[in-house]
């Protein structure tokens, strides 16, 4: 369930709240007025079941949605990061490419975002596979990977997540503010093709003419 579901539930029960709470008082005042007191009591027990239904099921769905979200798998806090990026570096540097590092966790909703975005937009997995090494650095309670980020120049000061470019001897080129790259309540494909245009190998190695 996605939090924008979410959010229109959460809406709709305190509209169904707050409308039951209208007809309740109705209902309690014409029992008052019949001095009907049996059945008044009767209904106020209702309404208190009533209540502790509407709090169960909306944690529930919020148990739910909390669930669904730490099922993504896209980043490995058990991975050994650092062997990733020599292993990533090496490579790199024997086809003539630099490295993509991507670092976020499975609990950051925009780093699933962009991770997505490049699953589903074919001209950037592409040109990520061809111009690049990729990395995914883990950054969560299970793993902070605090001595490899601090190595790179600690890139979560910009937030999550947060795209650095290596050269194939690890040396930090740049780091992105992936803020930069939003669009909406996503990442904008042209403003992520220009970031990456200019930080391939062949941009970086370039003379100035």
């Amino acid at each position: 369930m996605s939090y924008q579901i979410l959010q229109m539930l959460v809406v709709f029960l305190a509209v169904v709240e707050a409308l039951g709470k209208v007809t309740e008082l109705f209902i309690c005042m014409l029992l008052l007025q019949s001095l009907n007191y049996k059945f008044l009591e009767l209904y106020i027990n209702l309404i208190n079941m009533k209540r502790l239904f509407l709090v169960a099921f909306a944690f529930i769905m919020i148990s739910t949605a909390a669930s669904a979200q730490e099922a993504v798998h896209i980043y490995n806090p058990q991975a050994n990061a650092q062997a990733d990026l020599d292993a990533a570096a090496a490579k790199a540097k024997k086809a003539n490419k630099n490295v993509f590092v991507q670092v976020g966790g499975n609990w950051c909703i925009w780093c699933i975002r962009f991770h997505n975005l490049v699953e589903k937009t074919p001209e950037l997995k592409t040109y990520l596979n061809d111009k690049f090494e990729t990395v995914l650095v883990n950054m969560s309670k299970e793993n902070k990977n605090t001595a490899v980020l601090n190595k790179l120049g600690n890139p979560g000061r910009f937030g999550y997540p947060v795209f650095l470019i290596l050269d194939g001897d690890g040396k930090v080129l740049h780091i992105e503010n992936s803020a930069y790259l939003e669009e909406k309540d996503g990442h904008s494909v042209k403003k992520i093709q220009a970031f990456l245009q200019n930080w391939t190998y062949e941009a970086v190695h370039e003379q100035a003419k």
